[in-house]
């Protein structure tokens, strides 16, 4: 009897032990299963997101195709004439290329001038809608202008902006300046619309470089009795060469100055040299350092 009692006793010595070693061991097991298991929130942080697309298969984000250090080409085509849909769409069109319509927001539904629904079709199909003021009128910016007060000016931009607004146009931070040559008055003209727009537009000059003034850009008109080799593929070319922004400026209605076959040559210069053609908008968001 009592060596069996000495042998319990030992016994209950050795079970702590025992039950110790287990414990240690099975910590060991989850260390080693916690350190080498994958990182889950390594692996999210890295990967891409991603979109659903149409077809409902997924992609990446990727980022922009165009860096801002290169040369880019907008076309604008200035009034909202109905001749845009005859003379102009077809040959932008066919080339995968989308402009921008700058339009007088009076004349919209008018006789000769596309109607609201005509340019809400095209902004779905990708052009870009943007303000020409309200009435396109000389005696405000053509004629005496030192004459013409703010307040003609306010209405001008101001309701033009409402009106694409209203409407549901998204080009409705961009004027272009009837006529754009304003001389003296030009930083009057410019403050006031500034009110309503981030970008104004000009109808003269060449092409636009860093630091170019985002309410007085620069355009080139398309003209098509000018030599395209001694005129306009020598701007085009510097243009490239210090990755410029080219507007052009087109009047679609204008059977003297425009041409399909004048546009359809310049496109293809365009292509053969990679330059992108891009709606104002587009061309904005990589070219203007936003405020």
């Amino acid at each position: 009897m009592g060596e069996y009692r000495k042998r319990k006793k030992k016994k209950r010595k050795v079970m702590p032990f025992i039950v110790s070693g287990a414990v240690i061991l099975l910590v060991l097991i989850g260390l080693f299963i916690f350190t080498n298991r994958p990182d889950t929130e390594v692996i999210e942080q890295q990967s891409l997101p991603v979109v659903t697309s149409p077809d409902s298969t997924t992609a990446p984000i990727s980022e922009p195709m165009i860096p801002p250090s290169t040369a880019i080409v907008t076309i604008v085509d200035d009034d909202g004439s109905e001749a845009f849909l005859t003379n102009m769409k077809s040959t932008l069109d066919a080339a995968g290329v989308k402009s921008s319509l700058a339009i007088i927001t009076d004349k919209v539904g008018t006789k000769g001038y596309m109607s609201k629904q005509q340019l809400l079709d095209l902004q779905s199909d990708g052009y870009e809608i943007i303000s020409h003021t309200k009435s396109h009128t000389p005696s405000v910016f053509k004629e005496n202008l030192a004459g013409v007060p703010d307040s003609s000016y306010d209405v001008e931009f101001g309701e033009s902006q409402k009106w694409l607004v209203d409407n549901g146009f998204i080009g409705s931070n961009t004027v272009v300046y009837p006529w754009g040559n304003f001389g003296t008055e030009t930083d009057r003209i410019k403050k006031i619309a500034g009110k309503y727009y981030q970008n104004g537009l000009n109808a003269l000059g060449s092409y636009n470089l860093a630091g170019s003034d985002a309410l007085y850009l620069d355009r080139y008109q398309l003209i098509k009795n000018q030599d395209f080799n001694s005129k306009l593929k020598p701007i085009i070319d510097s243009c490239i060469a210090e990755n410029g922004w080219l507007i052009l400026l087109t009047h679609s209605f204008d059977q003297t100055n425009f041409s399909s076959e004048y546009l359809e040559q310049t496109i293809k210069y365009l292509e053969d040299n990679n330059v992108k053609i891009l709606t104002f908008g587009e061309a904005s968001n990589l070219k203007l350092t936003k405020k």
